[in-house]
């Protein structure tokens, strides 16, 4: 279900994901139930169902399943499907975290960072983004590369947050790579390179991250290290 969901080996086929999802969450499976979930999350091979996946997703919490509490604490974080609840949120990322779920920490760490449903405490952010980025979660690269570039709870240290979103980029998050088209756009903690910054830029936006479109767009609308293009900048910002 995992490969035909993902298009891994086999052409993608999301309805037959949802069968083999649907089956193995039937006969007790987990993960299948967690899966479930997400399909009904987002909409894929079935109509979009936030109940049900908030439903499915605390089935699979329920019986310990690190990833149904991530994903049921970020229902509760943004109101999918039950009402929005920042405490409750908190409550499953700590639980995901705490079954070693890097995503999980990752969330926890946001949490910290803006202090919803939980007091600010940037200290801590730095420290579980630190430890979701050394186990290789990029996203909490990025994260905590955000943190380094305002200063926000340590030193700010742009060389820093340079080295963090670009080893982001190069493990496959999107907004790392729009990150650091935007540091090479400014040339903060890095050499100013404007034709890099398109290169990031155009990567982020294929990826389907609208920031580095709209960025890209900016530099097209003003010949900005590429050649100036009115046509394909008002492309990019209506895509995005």
């Amino acid at each position: 279900g995992v490969l035909l969901a993902e298009g891994v080996g086999v052409k993608e086929d999301d309805t037959k994901a949802l069968e083999l999802f649907q089956n193995a969450c039937e006969k007790g499976n987990i993960w299948g139930c967690s899966n479930l979930g997400s399909l009904y999350r987002s909409g894929e091979g079935a109509k979009k169902d936030p109940e049900k996946a908030v439903e499915l997703f605390t089935r699979a919490c329920h019986r310990d399943d690190s990833f149904g509490c991530r994903n049921l604490g970020t229902m509760y974080k943004n109101g999918e499907g039950v009402k929005k609840d920042s405490e409750k949120a908190v409550e499953l990322f700590t639980l995901s975290c705490k079954e070693g779920n890097m995503s999980g920490c990752n969330s926890m760490s946001w949490m910290y960072q803006y202090g919803e449903g939980v007091e600010k405490n940037s200290q801590k952010a730095i420290e579980l983004y630190n430890r979701v980025c050394e186990n290789g979660n990029v996203l909490g690269c990025n994260n905590l590369g955000v943190m380094y570039a305002k200063g926000e709870g340590i030193g700010e240290n742009s060389e820093k947050a340079v080295e963090l979103y670009r080893r982001a980029c190069e493990g496959g998050e999107m907004l790392g790579c729009k990150n650091l088209g935007w540091m090479y756009e400014m040339g903060t903690g890095t050499e100013k390179d404007l034709q890099k910054a398109v290169e990031l830029y155009t990567r982020a936006c294929d990826g389907g991250e609208m920031l580095g479109c709209n960025n890209l767009g900016i530099l097209y609308q003003h010949g900005n290290g590429v050649e100036k293009d009115l046509k394909k900048a008002t492309d990019l910002y209506l895509k995005t």
